[in-house]
């Protein structure tokens, strides 16, 4: 079951890098340091980014 969540946050940018607000991050997983990897598709007109976690192999 997909659970559907609006949280809203602003992207800003530090050089080339976003930032993401911490509470995006938790929102969907995802933590500082997190790797992830992701594809950009164009719904409904409008472009939309899947991220993907990936396992962290040390």
């Amino acid at each position: 079951m997909n659970e559907e969540k609006k949280i809203e946050g602003k992207v800003t940018a530090w050089g080339i890098r976003l930032q993401v607000p911490a509470p995006v991050l938790k929102g969907i997983g995802l933590a500082v340091d997190d790797k992830v990897s992701w594809t950009v598709e164009e719904v409904d007109g409008k472009k939309v980014a899947v991220l993907s976690k990936k396992e962290n192999k040390e």
